[in-house]
Formats: structure tokens, sequence, C-alpha cells
């Protein structure tokens, strides 16, 4: 007893910090049940019990606690406990040995093939991880089966480090061979035959460059609803959206803004490092067609490429499986289940995914340089910072008057009485006061350049003015151009042709 006090009193830091339920242990709690740990007496109540109700090879238990000691004394007995070091610590795979055969019949045939499988048979961790996940499985609707976990119950000697890391790579090892699944919800889980099967059908399925790219599309478009609209002068400006991947997408629309005056976000998912290079793409964003766009090239898309894949591969098994549901059996619906919930997850990361790649890229606007993370360490703040910056520049001739319906009526009546004010000299410029007279003289910035676009199309349709200056530089609201045109036609500087009817020529 003086030796194990003072080994835990040695190594009680370790203890606390890497094995199982001893975060708040005692000195007196370790000396009552070693060599277990405190925690490990309700962890294995519940592995029983959960046995006794899963599996027909252990019905005969009637009550947990004596399962519990026949289960304490056959681990003794079997595991020679008593001749072991001072210092060792009961394991969940040593418990493994004498609680195997309690087993589901289809688990124990997935451990065999574990035991013997070549990339794993003489992987020690490997083995005596599964032999602990196959306990804890029971219990993952309480705790999941995560490594750190697995790492606290396979903590087998006092003054041990840390063993998460190891212990998490050789469960990876174990589910890249398929004979672990794993959920973010419940963790790893023994793979069964048919999750073997649904596994090995999931991987088969193919996914392209082109399929990848169309995830990368559909989660952008999500995130550009999450961003405010920037704003410039009291305004917000819409977000309009195009995504380039250099292979299968060309401008291809991430999002529309019906509206003329909009940030127009041109997105660069570009594998290949030179394609992404700063020289690049100071120069091609100062010159058209790319001017009066925001470049936005992400960083390393290495990460989008992979969790994209897997999104692609559970959504192609969800639609699958789903349209048949009714008639899976009762081991395959649980897979679909399963395969749902980790196509949720799935759509989460990729977001996030889409979201860090894309922060750590650079943008680009009229050949300068901006670092996302700069102007937002989100996604959408970043994005907002952007805009809201480029606006000036994007729209230098913006003019920030509003027209109503009922004021640009005033423009249309036959005898000019009490015009707004928004016509007049300090606002649009369509009409000057004289002699107690209102003029129309359009010889404000506004009007000046519509009927200059004109003349110089030599005659242009009336969607095409708007369209022409709704887009920058100008980002002129469609009604100041609607009054800026009635303005024009009042002072005979411009005519209307319809498609049908004679051609207008004045208000009158």
């Amino acid at each position: 007893e003086p030796l194990l006090r003072e080994l835990f009193q040695r190594h009680r830091p370790e203890l606390k910090l890497y094995a199982f339920g001893c975060e708040e242990i005692t000195e007196e709690d370790f000396l009552e049940v070693y060599p277990m740990l405190p925690g490990q007496i309700e962890l294995l109540m519940d592995i029983t019990s959960n046995l006794r109700s899963r599996s027909t090879r252990a019905q005969g238990d009637d009550h947990a606690i004596r399962g519990l000691l026949q289960l304490l004394g056959e681990l003794f007995r079997e595991q020679k406990l008593g001749e072991r070091e001072v210092r060792d610590l009961v394991t969940l795979d040593a418990i493994f040995e004498v609680q195997h055969s309690a087993l589901e019949a289809d688990v124990q045939t997935t451990l065999s093939r574990i035991f013997d499988h070549p990339s794993v048979r003489d992987d020690a961790l490997a083995l005596r991880a599964a032999k602990a996940v196959a306990l804890l499985e029971l219990i993952q609707d309480k705790k999941p089966t995560d490594a750190g976990l697995v790492a606290q119950c396979l903590y087998r000697r006092l003054g041990d480090g840390n063993q998460t890391k190891a212990v998490s790579e050789a469960l990876e090892r174990l589910r890249q061979a398929n004979l672990l699944g794993y959920s973010e919800k419940h963790g790893y889980k023994i793979q069964s035959s048919a999750g073997q099967e649904w596994e090995r059908e999931r991987e088969d399925i193919g996914v392209t460059g082109e399929q990848v790219a169309e995830v990368v599309r559909g989660k952008l478009r999500e995130l550009l609803g999450a961003p405010d609209r920037p704003r410039y002068k009291g305004r917000p400006f819409p977000w309009s959206a195009f995504l380039t991947d250099g292979r299968h997408l060309h401008d291809a629309r991430v999002q529309d803004s019906r509206d003329e005056s909009a940030v127009t976000v041109d997105f660069r998912f570009l594998r290949a490092r030179d394609e992404r290079a700063n020289t690049v793409w100071i120069q091609r964003s100062d010159a058209d067609p790319l001017r009066d766009r925001l470049i936005w090239v992400v960083g390393d898309p290495g990460a989008i490429e992979s969790i994209a894949r897997e999104y692609a591969r559970s959504a192609q098994m969800v639609k699958r499986h789903g349209a048949r549901r009714e008639s899976l059996t009762k081991e395959k619906a649980r897979l679909l289940l399963e395969e749902e919930a980790r196509l949720e997850e799935l759509e989460k990361r990729v977001a996030t995914s889409v979201a860090e790649a894309f922060l750590d890229g650079e943008l680009y606007f009229k050949g300068r340089p901006l670092q996302p993370r700069s102007l937002g360490s989100s996604f959408a703040a970043a994005l907002l910072g952007a805009g809201n910056r480029i606006l000036p520049e994007l729209y230098p001739y913006f003019c920030e008057i509003a027209v109503t319906d009922a004021e640009l009526a005033q423009l249309l009546e036959k005898h000019l009485a009490g015009p707004s004010t928004k016509f007049l000299d300090n606002g649009l410029g369509i009409l000057s006061l004289d002699a107690g007279k209102y003029v129309p003289t359009c010889s404000g910035q506004e009007p000046s350049r519509i009927l200059q676009h004109i003349e110089l199309a030599k005659g242009t349709s009336g969607a095409s003015v708007i369209a022409h200056f709704g887009g920058p530089p100008y980002g002129y609201p469609v009604d100041v151009v609607r009054a800026c045109l009635a303005g024009l036609l009042r002072s005979g500087r411009i005519r209307i042709r319809p498609e049908e009817g004679p051609e207008i020529t004045s208000i009158n």
C-alpha cells in the first residue's frame, strides 16, 4: 500500500489528464479499486447492462451487479492481475478478453476479420483499439466513441503519457481498411458485414472534377446568403457572383442579381498553384473584362477536394437508397439513417472548408490585391468588408437621388408646376428655373451622360440605357434613368420610337 500511495502521488497529473474518469480522483479512491480505476466501475456497469439487453448470449444474467461481479472474477483469474507489476492498470481491451463471447455474432465475425486482416494483425495498438471500440459502441447513446475516450480506456500503466495521437492514428488505419465505421454523432464502431458492403459501394462511386466544382458552386451560393449587402452613400448594393474552375466551369452563375447595380464577385477555384499566382491576377484584374469584378482566388483547394468528394458520394448513396427506403432490410435502413446523418455533417464541413479555403486565398480589384482575413475573420465579414471598400471605386459616378413614381409623373405633365427639387440644378439638373418658369435644360451630369451615350450609339433601346447606366461606373437607379429620359424627351433632345404606333417627339 505505501508503494501504491507513492506511485499515485507521483503520477496523479498523468492520471487526471490521460486515464478514464480520473478528473477528480483522490488517493483513497485510487487505493480502493486498484488495479482498476474508479470511473471504470460505472463504465463496466453500463457496458454489461447493454450487453445483456442487446445480445442473446448474455440473456442469462438477471442483474447488472451480478454480471459485473462475474466479469471482475473472470478478469482477475484469466488476466492474472495479481501477478502483474505494481503500477499496471486494467484496460478495456483486457476486459474485452473475458466479455467478447457475449457480443453479437456479426460483431464477432467482423472482429475475427480484423484480427486476421493483413494490414492490422501485427499492429498491436490497432488491435487493442478495436477491442475497446467493440465494447464502447454499446454505450454510444451516452458517450461517443472518439479517439480521446478510446485512448483513456487503453491507459495501462501509471506514468504513461498522452496516447491520444497514437490511438487516433490506429483508429484511422482501421477505418481506412473498412473495419471500423465512423460518424460525428456516435464516433467509431465495429463495421458490420452489411456496413462493409455499404462502404465498398460508397467508395466505388466515382466523383469527377466537374462534380466537385458543382459542390463548391452550391456552397458558395449558400455562403453568399449570409453577408449583408455592402452600402455606399446609404444605398445597399446586391451581390452577383460567378465561378470558374479553369477546367469545367467558366463564368458559371453562382448568384444572379436583377439589379444592374450590383457588386460582382468572380470566384476562382483553381487547382494548380501557378494558376493562382499573385502576379497573374494583379495583371488580369486590371484588364477587361474583369476590371469591374471583385476577383476572389482560392487558397489551397486540397481540403475542399477531399471533403467535396466525400459529400458527393454520400449524397449519391442517400439518393440511391432513399428512393427505396420502404423495401430495405433493417440493417440497410439503419445504414441509410447513418448515411443521412453523415451527409448532414459533411454539408457543414464542405461549407466550412470552402469558406476557409477562400479566406486563405487572395482578393483582387483593379490590379490591387486584398487580404481577406484583414477585412474580416469570417467569409461573410471579409466579403462585406471588400464590398464596402471597393464600392466608391466601382461606382465613382453613383447618384444617390431616389425618384418616386409620383415625382416622375410630374415630368410627364403638360405644364410644369411645382416639380420636385430633385429635378432642379442642385439635384439631377433636368430642370432649370428661368424667369419664373421651369425649363427642361437637362444640363446636369446624369442627363448629359445619358444623352451622350444615346448619340454615340446612334439610338438605342430604353432597356439598354438602363442596363448601361445601372452598371459600373454609374450605378444609376432605374427611376433616375427614367427621369432623365423623360426630361430629354421633354427638351426635344430625344424621341421615342415605340414598336407600334407613331414616333413620340415630345411630352405634348
